[in-house]
């Protein structure tokens, strides 16, 4: 659990520093409201922050001076960039790279991409009536993919820029589903309450990501020559793990998942440098689902 708290805290510290440097003004409230912690928090987080950056505050907003420069120690350096969680990024923890990752200025050698945040100013009410209605366990009622859901709704989560709300539904048993808020309309408190189930909690606060279900299965992929430098630098896979080079290059690489939506985008956005060995079916599953779409072609 430690660890977890840890993880989420230089999460919630690099999200807030890269916004910050992409020039974002920041509502401290904003901000509490998103990382589903209280304002108190995010104060200590940016004063924390504020002892290597140079902040500027106005109203609650807070923003980078861009007319001050990054003037810090080796050290100082060092420590920021433990302090934002992004040190991994680093080759042996380069503090000249880390300088230039920082660099504000437009001919800097090096930048940090792949963050990209969904607008969610317009998810603020959605957000608001979800944290009140996990607080007080009430149920809630809203549509999603043309169909009306009854949910019990057990935490909000922030994964990979988007919003999605964790729980279980009405009619679902214990099985563990998974909304994206920018998908939901006509959402209401349903006026009744629901008991915690424990061991559902448990299970969605010990995941790393927004998928769930009763068993794991394990994945054999197998990576051409092409794409092994790829995942030998770089965990892309769930549960990533390499168990054979292959003498052409090539690499057969182990997945976990729960299931198949988890990981046929991840394949089919590097046709054909991969290709799923075990479950069988399941490459005839991704074969079938191509097949369709080329002999289904949009219409325009």
């Amino acid at each position: 659990m430690a660890n977890n708290k840890h993880e989420r805290l230089a999460d919630r510290f690099a999200d807030i520093f890269i916004r910050l440097n992409s020039n974002e003004r920041l509502s401290i409230k904003g901000l509490s409201e998103e990382y589903g912690v209280c304002t108190k928090t995010i104060r200590r987080d940016l004063a924390r922050m504020e002892c290597y950056l140079p902040l500027l505050r106005e109203r609650g907003v807070i923003y980078l001076d861009n007319h001050r420069k990054f003037d810090l120690t080796d050290k100082e350096f060092g420590e920021f960039i433990q302090l934002i969680g992004i040190h991994h990024l680093m080759p042996n923890f380069d503090i000249s790279l880390s300088r230039e990752l920082l660099k504000q200025k437009s001919d800097g050698l090096l930048h940090i991409k792949g963050y990209e945040y969904e607008n969610s100013t317009t998810l603020h009410d959605a957000i608001k009536l979800l944290k009140h209605a996990i607080k007080h366990q009430q149920i809630v009622i809203f549509e999603y993919k043309n169909s009306i859901r009854t949910v019990m709704s057990y935490k909000l989560i922030n994964h990979r820029g988007c919003w999605y709300v964790i729980g279980l539904q009405s009619n679902k048993g214990k099985e563990i589903k998974t909304y994206r808020l920018s998908k939901i309309t006509h959402l209401t408190l349903g006026g009744q309450r629901f008991d915690i189930d424990d061991d559902i909690k448990q299970q969605i606060d010990a995941s790393d990501g927004i998928w769930f279900g009763e068993h794991l299965t394990p994945v054999i992929i197998q990576a051409d020559n092409y794409a092994s430098g790829y995942f030998i630098q770089k965990q892309i896979l769930p549960h990533q793990k390499i168990v054979q080079s292959l003498d052409d290059g090539g690499l057969l690489i182990q997945s976990s998942v729960y299931q198949q939506a988890q990981i046929f985008p991840m394949i089919r956005s590097w046709i054909p440098h991969l290709t799923i060995i075990e479950p069988k079916d399941w490459q005839d599953e991704l074969n079938n689902q191509l097949k369709t779409y080329l002999n289904n072609p949009p219409t325009i």
